[in-house]
């Protein structure tokens, strides 16, 4: 008889028959973002905060197949040569076995290039650029984002499906203006936006770049004044952003609708109380952010996982509105660490097992929130748990035997398990592993 209940159902359990035990059970990540500068308040902060709660989340559940996330949290500064630098350190220092975050493009290119050709892999969560990859044979850098010339075309497809009635015109009577910072991010989202609204029969009227350092921006005002358009599509970081707002109530610029790019305009909270009613007329595209979803139409247990989210950012920054950029950072860390990574951990050597406990063997409380977690991960195979600790270590090793003709360690939490009916301390029997020497990530 045990005097606790553990957690049997339904965890899953990575059971490895392999030659090795693995004496390492971390992962070494290095998350680079603009945690102070002018970058970091247009979106990198709340990137990172995102990022971060995704790799506590994941750890407080275990890790990834018995890996501990290690991050190495570093600040670019919003300077492209601290990222570089950075960059750098982490590969060579660090020791780093990855390199994720990165919130502007600008630092984006130069950096996938380094990793890439340093042979270690990168999981770029924010930037957007498509010259990122773009005529580049990247083999170690991947992206699991929409990039800048889908968020040029989405501007035009909107205003295409909505220019009537919102604008009160058909869409070839439209005026249209693109501006934009003239680096990888605004480039590459200008692109998108002359080439669409051009399909679609639209006028535009005035394309023109600008350095996101500019210390005036009155010039490009005088010239929109005089085109006259009715739309502006703007790509840019926050200070000029905010730059360009100021200069255009000064000079008195009109518009029908003003849609941004991500960045800056992705930062609603802050535009509100800086242009109160004046951003009544100011669209924003960026990637659905979770919290907006209806959990009902999600897997079952990501609504939990995004409540969870929210509940942590509301908490840190002791405010209600949550940017979007904060499910950005968050969502493509949660995909690399529940998907992408376990995939990687069984391609070399490890399959995925359900170990199923019959609901009459126990009075837990499978239906815990905790335990949802689980049902998004798909098991390779199931194992019926109805006997003792030692039971199920042999069927285990029988499972392990039958499909791999070799025997099997039992490792719990990192820890050789000894059969032992009373459990060990407060530590739920969640998780039963045989791990290879190394991890290698490889898509």
């Amino acid at each position: 008889m045990f005097k606790r209940s553990f957690w049997l159902i339904p965890f899953l359990f990575s059971i490895y028959c392999t030659g090795a035990w693995s004496q390492s059970k971390t992962f070494k990540v290095g998350v680079i973002y603009d945690m102070s500068g002018a970058l970091a308040a247009g979106g990198s902060n709340a990137s990172y905060l995102g990022t971060k709660y995704a790799i506590d989340m994941i750890n407080e559940r275990g890790g990834v197949e018995g890996y501990r996330i290690v991050p190495v949290y570093v600040d670019a500064q919003s300077k492209a040569e601290v990222a570089i630098n950075e960059t750098e350190r982490l590969l060579n220092q660090e020791k780093v076995d990855m390199i994720m975050g990165v919130f502007s493009s600008a630092h984006c290119v130069p950096m996938a290039q380094k990793i890439d050709q340093s042979k270690k892999f990168m999981w770029a969560n924010v930037c957007v650029a498509s010259s990122v990859f773009k005529d580049k044979d990247l083999r170690y850098v991947f992206r699991a984002q929409v990039h800048s010339d889908q968020f040029g075309e989405a501007s035009c497809n909107f205003l295409n499906e909505n220019s009537k009635s919102r604008l009160g015109k058909d869409p070839k009577d439209l005026k249209v203006a693109v501006i934009y910072e003239d680096g990888p991010y605004g480039a590459g989202v200008a692109s998108g936006n002359e080439a669409v609204c051009k399909q679609h029969g639209m006028q535009v009227v005035l394309k023109e770049g600008y350095a996101a350092t500019a210390p005036d921006l009155s010039p490009l005002v005088t010239k929109l004044r005089r085109a006259r358009p009715d739309v502006i599509l703007h790509t840019g970081y926050n200070p000029d952003i905010t730059l360009f707002l100021r200069q255009s109530k000064e000079q008195g610029l009109k518009w029908s609708a003003l849609i941004g790019h991500g960045a800056g305009y992705g930062q609603f909270d802050k535009l509100f109380a800086t242009f109160k009613d004046d951003a009544n007329l100011i669209y924003n595209v960026d990637p659905v952010a979770a919290q907006l979803l209806d959990p009902k139409t999600l897997q079952p247990g990501l609504g939990a996982v995004t409540a969870e989210m929210i509940k942590r950012y509301k908490a840190e920054v002791k405010g209600d509105e949550v940017p979007t950029h904060v499910s950005m950072g968050f969502n493509q860390s949660w995909i690399f660490f529940t998907d992408v990574m376990p995939r990687a951990i069984k391609k070399y050597g490890g399959v995925v097992i359900k170990i199923n406990r019959p609901s009459n063997s126990y009075n837990n409380n499978f239906n815990h929130e905790s335990e949802s977690y689980f049902d998004l991960i798909q098991p390779d195979y199931e194992i019926i748990n109805d006997g003792t600790f030692e039971d199920l270590e042999n069927k285990i090793a029988l499972w392990c035997f039958g499909h791999y003709h070799r025997p099997v360690d039992t490792v719990i939490d990192g820890v050789r398990y000894v059969s032992n009916p009373r459990g060990r301390g407060d530590t739920p029997y969640s998780q039963i592993a045989y791990y290879p020497k190394r991890i290698s990530i490889k898509i």
